[in-house]
C-alpha cells in the first residue's frame, strides 16, 4: 500500500528541509506566485495569510492552487483543491467549527514548524498595519491531487493525473524560435530599492504557468543572458503546459525571519516557451506589471503607468 502523498520519503525529506513554500493561485490576469511559511498536517499543506490579500481573494473565487517547496536542487510540486478556514462569514465559520480537530492539528504543526517566523512576527507586531494583525488571518489548506518530485530537471517520482512525459514538439527541439516574446527590459528601477535588489541579485526564481488543472509553480534558474528562465521540460510536458500563455516570475529576497525584512517581486505578463534543449525549456516573460512587497508594504508597477509617468 502506497503511503499518502505528503508522507512519501522523497516528499517528506524536501518538506522537512525547506523554510518557505511558493504558492501559485489563479487571478483574472494569470498566475500569481508568492512565498509563504507552511506546514504539512492531516494530508494537506497549510499556510496562513491575511484575508485581504490577492492570494486569498483569488482562492475564494477559484479554490485551487499549486505549491512549490524547494530544498537545494530537490523540489516538490503539488496542485489541488483549497479550503479556507476562518471565522469570517457563515459558511467558513461553519466549516471551521466542523473541522476543529484538524484546525487545531494544523495550527500546532504550523507553530512547531515556524518558530523563528512567529518570533519575528511578535517582535514586529507593533509596526503591523491593520490587515497584518492576527485577527485578520485565515488558515488555508491545499489537498494535493497530483505531485512531482524533481531532482534538478529530472522527475524522480510522481503521483496523480499527469501527462506522460513526451518529446518536445519538433519545431522547438534543440533550437531557439522566433516568438511573441519581445524581451523588453523589465522596469526594475521603478520598484522600491529592496524589491529591485531582490530581482537584481538573480536569486532562485520561480516560474508560474497556467495549465488546464490550475496554476503551477516550477523551480527555475536564470538563463545566462537576459531575463529568460530555464525550467525542466519534463515538468512542463507532464503538466500539459501550453507553449504560450499568461506567466509569472517570482523572486524572494527575504532577509531574516522578521516580516519587516521580507522583500521580493513578482513579474507578470505573456510567457513563451522559446526553446527546448537538453531537458530544459527556455522561457521568456514580457512584463506587463511587477508587483512588489517590502515588509508590510506592497504595490504594483504597470508598464503603461510607467510610460505615462516618463512622458509627463
Amino acid at each position: 500500500m502506497n503511503p499518502p502523498p505528503l508522507c512519501r520519503p522523497a516528499v517528506a525529506e524536501v518538506l522537512g528541509g525547506a523554510r518557505l513554500a511558493q504558492v501559485a493561485v489563479e487571478t483574472s490576469t494569470g498566475p500569481h506566485v508568492t512565498p509563504a511559511a507552511f506546514t504539512a498536517a492531516a494530508g494537506r499543506l497549510w499556510f496562513i495569510s491575511s484575508r485581504r490579500t490577492v492570494k486569498v481573494r483569488s482562492l475564494r473565487r477559484r479554490p485551487r492552487a499549486g505549491v512549490l517547496v524547494r530544498d537545494g536542487d530537490r523540489a516538490v510540486v503539488v496542485s489541488g483543491e483549497v479550503e479556507i478556514l476562518s471565522p469570517w462569514g457563515p459558511a467558513e465559520a461553519a466549516s471551521t467549527l466542523a473541522a476543529a480537530p484538524t484546525v487545531s492539528l494544523a495550527l500546532a504543526s504550523y507553530a512547531t514548524s515556524n518558530p523563528r517566523l512567529l518570533g519575528g512576527y511578535l517582535r514586529d507586531l507593533l509596526s503591523c498595519p491593520l490587515e497584518a494583525l492576527p485577527y485578520d488571518r485565515v488558515l488555508v489548506g491545499v489537498r494535493p491531487r497530483r505531485g512531482l518530485v524533481l531532482v534538478g530537471d529530472e522527475i524522480v517520482d510522481a503521483w496523480g493525473r499527469w501527462r506522460r512525459p513526451a518529446p518536445p514538439p519538433a519545431g522547438l527541439r534543440g533550437r531557439a524560435q522566433v516568438t511573441e516574446s519581445t524581451g523588453a527590459p523589465w522596469p526594475v528601477d521603478a520598484l522600491p530599492p529592496q524589491a529591485a535588489r531582490a530581482l537584481r541579485r538573480r536569486g532562485s526564481p520561480v516560474l508560474g504557468w497556467m495549465t488546464a488543472a490550475g496554476p503551477l509553480p516550477l523551480p527555475a534558474e536564470w538563463a545566462p543572458h537576459g531575463q529568460r528562465l530555464l525550467v525542466s521540460s519534463a515538468a512542463l510536458t507532464s503538466a500539459g503546459a501550453p507553449r504560450t500563455g499568461p506567466a509569472a516570475v517570482a523572486v524572494d529576497g527575504t532577509d531574516g525571519s522578521r516580516p519587516t525584512g521580507f522583500a521580493g517581486a513578482l513579474v507578470r505578463g505573456p510567457g513563451t516557451v522559446v526553446a527546448v534543449r537538453g531537458g530544459r525549456a527556455t522561457i521568456g516573460v514580457d512584463a506587463d506589471r511587477i508587483s512588489w512587497w517590502v515588509g508590510f508594504r506592497s504595490g504594483t508597477v504597470r508598464r503603461e503607468d510607467l510610460g505615462a509617468r516618463r512622458a509627463a
